[in-house]
């Protein structure tokens, strides 16, 4: 879900309204990572950051000299029907499971390496699916991806994150993973439309503390509204 990342920009961004200062969107994301790893002691990426600032249905391109954001035309209302972001309640460190990720991938372990190499290649299809409009394509790029990022850190998948997973699977859901670094926090499930009811029944048994957070796509990026 990135919630730390969104709440960093909304902040920002009030801080900035009622200061009167302005700031480009690329500075602002610049800004709050460096200041996020400050805080977290830990390297910190810009994916979550972008998403807060712009909203609506993006591919993060990390190129050499820095990264580019494109915007896909994809109907929102499509994805927004066979998605659904879950809390599953359980409290994670990310920053502390990224770090041991970047380290491991510094020192040079191949499997570490070719995770991530699969992660890239996960995301990569998964874009050409959206576009192409090929629903089972993109369930199964998430699914890759899930795969993947399961192999760099056994802290990605505790045991209470198997079991949501078994049972939103169980119930319909055609993919699963967790968001960010994993290890808890939200999780996004890939449905065919009209399951979500199911699948969200099936996660109130499986995950008790758990909640729906989202169903839905947002049209635009944070942004501040003054009330008179």
């Amino acid at each position: 879900m990135g919630g730390s990342s969104t709440y960093a920009v909304a902040l920002s961004r009030a801080l900035l309204g009622a200061t009167g200062a302005e700031m480009s969107d690329q500075r602002l994301v610049a800004v709050v990572r460096d200041l996020e790893a400050r805080v977290l002691h830990a390297p910190t990426g810009v994916q979550d950051f972008w998403s807060a600032v712009t909203g609506g249905v993006s591919a993060i391109h990390l190129e050499p000299g820095g990264e580019r954001v494109e915007r896909l035309d994809v109907d929102p209302a499509w994805i927004g029907d066979r998605v659904t972001v879950f809390d599953t309640g359980i409290e994670h460190h990310s920053g502390m499971v990224n770090w041991q990720v970047i380290r491991r991938r510094l020192e040079g372990e191949a499997a570490t390496r070719d995770a991530l190499q699969g992660i890239v290649g996960a995301a990569s299809d998964c874009r050409e699916r959206l576009l192409a409009g090929d629903a089972a394509g993109a369930a199964r790029a998430i699914a890759s991806e899930w795969m993947h990022r399961r192999r760099l850190a056994p802290e990605v998948c505790p045991a209470e994150l198997v079991e949501i997973e078994r049972a939103a699977t169980a119930a319909g859901a055609e993919a699963f993973k967790a968001c960010g670094a994993g290890g808890g926090g939200s999780v996004l499930l890939w449905h065919p439309p009209g399951s979500r009811s199911d699948i969200v029944a099936a996660l109130a048994t499986a995950a008790p503390n758990g909640r729906v957070v989202a169903n839905g796509i947002a049209g635009e990026g944070c942004r501040v509204v003054v009330e008179k």
